[in-house]
Parts: structure tokens; sequence; C-alpha cells
């Protein structure tokens, strides 16, 4: 779920039955679809969302959703009954903790992830082709080789990660 310019928390809250475009909250869904109430849901750039509390925030609802005592008994507007969630796991990603919550950061562990380097980026765009090719249900033996020249050139030129996976 990408939390990056969210002005909302509808897409983690749901909405009530009462509108004509409601839907459950994304634990829910997940649950549901998913048929698994202890997988991993992802929040992508955690540190981007709105300051804006007018229709609710993102961060908010984590805190509802992280704290084990509220999880148990998760409010689904679209059920309009609890849901037990305690039992999901939350993986958030940021570029940074300056933007992000406090009482949200006290809730969870940290882990830091360099910036791969240089030397790093044959690897890297390696595995992006194979990720490519599974995404795209291809097998990898279909798509172009990256030979060493290759590789040379995407080390050489590429100054980010997303360079190397656009060079890819």
């Amino acid at each position: 779920l990408p939390a990056g310019g969210s002005s909302d928390n509808r897409q983690l809250m749901g909405t009530s039955r009462g509108w004509g475009t409601a839907f459950p909250s994304l634990p829910v869904d997940f649950m549901a679809d998913s048929g698994i109430a202890n997988g991993f849901i992802v929040i992508d750039e955690v540190d981007k969302e709105s300051d804006d509390r007018r229709n609710g925030r993102m961060s908010d609802t984590l805190l509802q959703l992280l704290e084990p005592a509220n999880s148990r008994s998760f409010m689904d507007p679209f059920l309009g009954c609890p849901v037990d969630c305690r039992y999901l796991q939350w993986l958030m990603t940021a570029n940074s903790l300056a933007g992000i919550n406090k009482a949200l950061l006290s809730r969870v562990r940290l882990f830091a992830v360099d910036q791969p380097k240089k030397e790093h980026y044959p690897r890297l765009a390696q595995q992006i082709r194979i990720g490519f090719a599974r995404e795209s249900r291809v097998d990898v033996r279909l798509l172009p080789h990256l030979d060493g020249d290759d590789l040379e050139l995407i080390q050489k030129h590429c100054r980010s990660v997303r360079e190397v996976r656009q060079a890819t």
C-alpha cells in the first residue's frame, strides 16, 4: 500500500457501508482474499504521508493495528464489527525517519538498509531481470542475456538503483 502522498486513511481503514463506493479495511480485504490471518502487509514510503488530518491519517490507523490490545478488536467500518488483526505482520518502508509519526516509530523495530554501491549494480541488474521474468510470467531464458559488457556499462554509467532498473 503506497503511503506517499496519501491524504486520508481510506485505503487502510476502509469506508462505512452507507457509501455507494464502500469497501472493507485493507486487513479484512487481505485476510478474506488470501485466506491467511498472519500474512505480511507492506506500507511503502510511510515517511511521505500527508500531514493533513481532515480525513484521517494512515499512521493513526496503523497505530491501532500495531497495538496488540487494539488490533485484537479492530473495528472495520464496512463490516460494522470488530476483527482480530493481531496476527498480521507489518513491513513499512521509508527513506527517512524524519517525517514519521513518533508514536508509530515507538511501536516498530527499525532496520537500516544501505544504498547499494556501484559494485553491487551488476548483481542487482541480474536480479531485476529475474524479477521482471517472474512478474511477466516469462521464462528468464527467453529474455535477452546480459553479458559482461552490458553489466560493465551498467556499473560504470548508472547512478542509482532506479537507473539500473531502467537499463536492465
